[in-house]
This record gives C-alpha cells, structure tokens and sequence, in this order.
C-alpha cells in the first residue's frame, strides 16, 4: 500500500509540473471554444505548426522503441521483465499513432500514420505539410521533443507530458475545424470529416492511463523522481510558449 501511495504521489506531482509549467494551453482552448468563424489562412497557419508537433512525436516515439529494447537486451531477472513490460505498453501508444489497431480511422487494422491523417484532414483548406518556415517556437519544440526520446526516462517524461493535455487538445480542435469558413462563409467542415480529430478522441483517454503505467514501470527498476520532472518542466515550458506563439500565429 506505501509502494502505491508513493506512486500515486509522484503522477500528482508530475501533473501538477505539466500545469504549473504551461504544457496544457488552456488559455489558447478556451478561446477554440467560442469561436464562431476561422478563416481558411488562418486555419492553415495552424495547421502547419500543429502538423509538426504531431510528427515529431510520431516519429520520436518510433525511434524510442529501439532505445527501450536495447535496454532489454542487457537486463537481467525482474529489470529484464519490468523493462518487457514498458517496451509492449510504449508500443502499444506508438501502434496507435501508426494508425495501427486502435489507431486505424474508419475499420480495419491499418490506416494512416496520424501526422498523415492530420494533414489529410487539413487538405480541405490547403497544404499543411513540407513547409520550410515555421514559428521559432515551434522548431525550438520539435528538439525538445526529439531528444528526451533518446533516453528510456527522457521518453517516458515526454510521453507523460504529451498524453496527459492530448485529449484537452484535440478535443477544442473540434469547435476550431467546426467554424472555419471559406470566402463565401460557408462551412468547410462537418463533425464526419474531422477523421484526426475524432479517432484522437477515442483513444487518447487510454493512452493518458497507459502513460501513466509507463511512469510506474520506470519507478520501479530505480529511476527517480527528479530525473523524470526535470524533462516533465522543461518539455512542459517548451509547449507553453508554442501554444502562445500559436495563438498569436492564427489570430494575429
């Protein structure tokens, strides 16, 4: 019962960093939450930015998979196994973001991977993939997100953070996507054709729980606390001034 009241205590805390630090942008949701009309520039331009956080984490997670089983490769005993089981539930959220099995938009057990998705769902109103210029902020977060993948806790940490606000995220995308309008303010989305959006909402409750066991797994082979938050804080900065960028970038 204390292993458990010392875990639970951690994921308050790590919670509370991931507030406290600006990673959930509620300000920036808030304001998606009463739009009534977004024009067609102004829906690309985030688009384009938000693309990008979302491949960055696909593409992180993908190559976190082989950081997790090298570790394996070396453990021994009940490290070996605790590591086993951290590399199938990693795999698990990455198989989703494949669009593999739970991840799969529309039946069956393969579709696109979801930063594809996202930008088929934006084709409605333009490209928003293979643009060279982006917020500095935004390219400030991509590092910050594809260098903790590198380590087993920096990927947990990172994992954490992005699980924990994804469903908050996606879930204002819908009343954002819902209000843009083209130059003869006729809307040019319907709730069926948010395809990113709404498999996002299905499955990103479980991976926030999964997350979660991802912590508790890496508490228990030794790493601290400390080394987890000290990711927690600064990927959670990192994603603050994105969403404030952003939020200048599309209403500007």
């Amino acid at each position: 019962m204390g292993v458990l009241t010392q875990e639970n205590r951690v994921q308050k805390n790590l919670d509370t960093l991931i507030e406290e630090n600006g990673a959930m942008p509620k300000r920036l949701l808030t304001r998606f939450s009463g739009l009534t009309h977004v024009s067609v520039a102004q829906a690309i331009r985030y688009g384009r930015e938000y693309y990008m956080l979302s491949e960055a984490f696909g593409l992180g997670a993908a190559g976190y998979i082989g950081v997790v089983a090298s570790e394996v490769r070396t453990a021994q005993g009940r490290r070996r196994s605790i590591l086993e089981e951290l590399l199938q539930q990693a795999t698990s959220i990455f198989a989703d973001d494949l669009g593999l099995l739970r991840g799969a938009y529309g039946g069956g057990d393969r579709g696109l991977i979801h930063y594809r998705l996202f930008e088929q769902q934006c084709r409605k109103i333009g490209l928003v993939a293979g643009s060279t210029t982006h917020l500095p902020e935004t390219v400030q977060l991509l590092a910050v997100i594809r260098d903790p993948f590198g380590t087993m806790p920096g990927g947990i940490s990172v994992f954490k953070v992005i699980e924990t606000i994804a469903y908050k995220v996606v879930e204002h995308q819908v009343p954002f996507f819902l209000a843009i309008e083209d130059e003869n303010k006729a809307k040019v989305y319907a709730l069926e054709d948010l395809s990113y959006t709404n498999i996002h909402l299905e499955i990103e409750g479980e991976h926030a729980a999964e997350s979660n066991d991802l912590v508790q797994l890496l508490l228990e082979i030794g790493v601290s606390e400390d080394v987890l938050a000290a990711t927690v804080v600064y990927l959670s900065a990192r994603l603050g001034a994105y969403w404030n960028a952003l939020e200048r970038h599309v209403f500007a």
